[in-house]
């Protein structure tokens, strides 16, 4: 049991680390295109890039959803609290 929980946990760490890391390559420094309107930003791939990113955040919240959601559902099961 203690395993399943550390491998779930694993699993949130590095999926909340590709978050951080998305959002602060990525996202920012996309948006800091559009707030200041620098003439070398490429508008039309700064859009692309903030929806890439904000829909690879989406599914690490998914997979996390998912994976709380075993590791509850398996720790019901196993000690008998239904």
């Amino acid at each position: 049991m203690r395993v399943l929980i550390f491998i779930a946990m694993v699993i949130i760490f590095i999926s909340a680390f590709f978050i951080f890391f998305i959002f602060d390559t990525t996202i920012k420094n996309q948006i800091s295109c559009f707030s200041y309107s620098e003439n070398n930003c490429n508008t039309q791939e700064a859009g692309k890039l903030i929806l890439i990113g904000l829909s690879f955040i989406v599914m690490f919240i998914i997979i996390d959803v998912v994976v709380i959601y075993l590791v509850i559902k398996n720790l019901t099961v196993s000690t008998g609290y239904v």
